[in-house]
This record gives structure tokens, sequence and C-alpha cells, in this order.
């Protein structure tokens, strides 16, 4: 039998600057899936979660983890290095968590 596959939910966290706070948010929050393209912008997934759902989980207690935005990924391009295509590609079929594989 295949795994299950589940495509994440990829976001954008574009801060005006490099932000010690923010990044120990996204490494703490996200450990296993996030991408940091420059100082203060990162690429984050989730398998659920809102856009208020993921700032909150970057940003609790509210506003410590400085200013930055959430924008949630619908579609992609541009130029940039291989890596980062693969990062994206690699969570639009991840395989299932077995919570998510056997929950009905």
């Amino acid at each position: 039998m295949q795994p299950t596959l589940l495509t994440m939910l990829v976001f954008a966290i574009i801060a005006p600057a490099a932000d010690t706070r923010l990044q120990a948010a996204v490494e703490r929050e996200f450990p296993e899936n996030y991408f940091q393209i420059a100082p203060g912008q990162y690429l984050v997934a989730v398998e659920t979660g809102t856009t208020p759902e993921v700032t909150a989980r970057i940003n609790e207690p509210a506003g410590s983890s400085g200013r930055f935005i959430a924008v949630p990924r619908t579609n992609y391009g541009g130029w940039h290095t291989r890596d980062i295509w693969e990062w994206i590609a690699s969570r639009q079929a991840a395989p299932a968590s077995p919570e998510k594989r056997f929950n009905g």
C-alpha cells in the first residue's frame, strides 16, 4: 500500500529586517518545515492551519517576535536557487503523518 500523500500549506513569513526573535520562533515552531530565504524571510509549511493560526504560533505572546507578515502561498514563481524549488516541491507531495493517514 502506498503512503497517503498530503499537500502541506506553505506560508511566506516576511519581516522588514532580520530579527533574532522571529528566527528563534520560526525554528521552534516549524523545526523540520521552514526554509530561510534571506535574513527575516522564511517559508514555513504546515499540514493544517490558517494564516491567523500560523501567525499566533510564531508571535505568542503577541508582539514577542517583532514585526512580520504571514502570507499563504497560493501560487509561486520567480528566479532563485534550486534548493528553494526543491523545498517547496517536497512540501507539495509530502507523505501524510500517521495521525493524518489513519484518521477518518
